[in-house]
């Protein structure tokens, strides 16, 4: 399953671009470079939301010693994978590791 940030905003590219394909008339009346900028704004603006969203609730655990922490909206967007990972330095140990989510946050 996806739960990095990048899912929403890559399923809302796929229906957009369906969309597009679906109903060509937009591009007559809009023209392909408005509805391309909207496409790209609307999945900006969803994977900053998911990233948000990741941030106030997901905790994560330290591989190495187990310590529980929270990350950050922009430590989501930089540096999570396509599983969920992201990668941290730990507040307690210092070291750098892909950190699994855990708890109800996990998804």
């Amino acid at each position: 399953m996806l739960t990095s940030w990048r899912a929403p905003a890559v399923m809302l590219l796929f229906v957009a671009g369906l969309y597009l394909l679906a109903r060509p008339w937009l591009i007559e009346r809009f023209g392909l470079v408005t509805c391309v900028i909207v496409v790209l704004a609307a999945c900006l603006v969803a994977g900053i939301g998911a990233a948000a969203w990741q941030a106030r609730r997901r905790r994560y655990a330290c591989p190495g010693c187990e310590h529980l922490f929270g990350a950050s909206t922009m430590r989501h967007l930089l540096s999570q994978d396509w599983f969920g990972r992201v990668r941290c330095r730990c507040p307690s140990c210092g070291r750098v590791h892909r950190c699994q989510p855990v708890g109800s946050g996990a998804a």
